[in-house]
Order: C-alpha cells, then sequence, then structure tokens
C-alpha cells in the first residue's frame, strides 16, 4: 500500500517485538523488501512514545464517542475505526503549518463537509434493494462511521427505534 498508493518504500519498521512482528513469515517478508527491522526493549513503552500516545489519544477519541452516543461496548471497533479515521484529518503540530496527516500524505485539502456524528441517527437510501413499489424507501439507521473501500457510510439497521442493545448490523 505505502509503495502503491504513496510511492514511498518503507526503510524501517520500528516495533514493540510482539508475536506478530517476530513469525519467520513477517521477518522473512522484512529481508525480502530490504527493510531494517528495529525492537524495543521489553516492557519500555516509552521505546515507542509516538506510537503509545497516538493509540492512547485514539483510545480515548474512541472511547468518548461511545460513551456520547450511548452505543454498546460492542461497537467498539467501529468506534476505533471512525476515531483513526477522523484522527487523520485532524491539523497537528508535528507537521509543517498545522497540516493533517491527510493533506501530508495525498497532497491536498481535507473536505469536511461529508463527516457525521457517530451513533447519530441515518437514513440509507434502500430504493435499489426494493423488491417491490410499496417496500420502505429508507429505514432508521444508526451511523458507525466510514468505509474505506466506498464512499458510503457504515450504518447499522435498528430492528426497534427504543433501545440501542437492540441493534443488529
Amino acid at each position: 500500500l505505502v509503495e502503491n498508493q504513496l510511492r514511498c518504500r518503507i526503510g524501517t519498521f520500528q516495533c514493540d517485538g510482539g508475536g506478530e512482528f517476530i513469525s519467520s513469515a513477517f521477518l522473512s517478508h522484512l529481508q525480502k523488501d530490504g527493510i531494517r527491522q528495529q525492537i524495543s526493549c521489553p516492557h519500555t513503552p516509552q521505546q515507542n512514545g509516538l506510537a503509545e500516545r497516538k493509540h492512547r489519544h485514539i483510545t480515548e477519541l474512541g472511547l468518548t464517542m461511545m460513551f456520547d452516543s450511548k452505543m454498546p461496548l460492542r461497537y467498539w471497533v467501529e468506534a476505533f475505526f471512525t476515531a483513526t479515521f477522523l484522527s487523520n484529518l485532524l491539523p497537528t503540530t508535528s507537521l509543517p503549518n498545522h497540516q493533517t496527516p491527510y493533506q501530508k500524505l495525498f497532497g491536498k485539502e481535507v473536505n469536511y463537509s461529508f463527516l457525521r456524528t457517530f451513533g447519530c441517527a441515518c437514513y440509507p437510501t434502500l430504493r435499489n434493494y426494493a423488491s417491490n413499489k410499496f417496500d420502505p424507501r429508507s429505514l432508521k439507521c444508526v451511523f458507525l462511521g466510514y468505509n474505506d473501500r466506498y464512499k458510503g457510510y457504515r450504518c447499522c439497521l435498528l430492528y426497534t427505534s427504543d433501545a440501542a442493545d437492540d441493534m443488529q448490523c
């Protein structure tokens, strides 16, 4: 992805030495592509300071969105994915002129007009999926975030409108 989409080669891969990063298949992939691996010392998260702070920021943002929207905890993956997506659209002092990571990677301004509130009601168009003209054109759903493959949103259909615990996606 980095090479194909961003026209950059990865030179060094830093990790915490977790099992997924020391498997023989992963290590041979790094070696085959000429990528140097740096592993932090055990029990020293401060050696991965930037990654640890970013992880904390995404966790806090995701949990805040969940609590504010009163979504059940089983939707934490969607909340954290949305938090990561939004984080990449936020200006940062780490980049020149308070750019966003999106601007830095893709060289274009961010369009914020498509953003929606996590957990808000939404009504996706269902007209093309209706079997006859009397089927509903839309149903009340809950907005769960953004999709990395489609331009549309991720939604969850409510079977009953009175309780978030009755949601089935």
